[in-house]
């Protein structure tokens, strides 16, 4: 699915800041991740929650069409409103 983003994203004029494929790319390619408009996740459960905590960190909306971490959602609603963040889930 985050490949179809991705070529619509690209035929659509937008542009692509990183690819996060592993923890540390979040490091990588920071600089690039602070000046994007949104982080869009289309991962594995474990790492959209590591995802979601990291875009939260540097203080960036995000858009998540990962399934699987349903049990963790109350506690990541909780967090994303006490800390005043931005999370779609689609």
């Amino acid at each position: 699915m985050g490949h179809e983003v991705e070529k619509i994203a690209m035929q659509s004029s937008h542009s692509i800041a990183a690819k996060l494929d592993s923890p540390s790319d979040w490091k990588i390619h920071r600089e690039r991740i602070i000046a994007s408009d949104v982080i869009i996740d289309f991962t594995q459960p474990n790492a959209a929650l590591q995802n979601i905590y990291q875009a939260f960190k540097l203080d960036k909306p995000m858009v998540i069409g990962t399934t699987g971490w349903d049990d963790k959602k109350e506690d990541v609603r909780r967090f994303c409103l006490a800390n005043n963040q931005e999370l779609f889930v689609a």
